[in-house]
């Protein structure tokens, strides 16, 4: 059975930026776009394997470490002012709105390379 495409949900205000990104990782991935993290929190849409890319906006007062483990994503890009390189064991990246267009889809791509060369997890 072959693997799923990866699941990019983009939850961003700014539609320019939101549109763009849109653009950008519709050639190689599957997309799930809101504006606001309620127009997606309570559907089911959500699948494996999936990322969340969202800005500063869309997600005042979550707990991103919390929300990765609980809706199962396999990373959480946080759009915000200043990089901050993925550690060991967290799921949350920042990146700046402005190097996302251009730097994400290498990342997906990137941890989808990791993951699948890595050795299944215990259940």
């Amino acid at each position: 059975m072959a693997a799923r495409p990866l699941l990019v949900v983009l939850i961003v205000r700014d539609a320019g930026l939101r549109s763009a990104l849109a653009a950008r990782l519709s050639k190689r991935f599957d997309l799930l776009t809101a504006a606001r993290w309620e127009d997606v929190a309570d559907r089911r849409l959500i699948r494996s394997p999936s990322v969340l890319v969202a800005d500063g906006e869309s997600f005042p007062g979550l707990d991103l470490d919390q929300l990765a483990e609980d809706r199962g994503f396999a990373r959480i890009v946080a759009l915000l002012a200043g990089d901050v390189l993925p550690e060991p064991g967290r799921r949350l990246i920042h990146i700046s709105p402005k190097a996302a267009i251009d730097s994400l889809s290498q990342l997906f791509t990137d941890l989808i390379d990791v993951d699948q060369s890595a050795p299944p997890r215990e259940a």
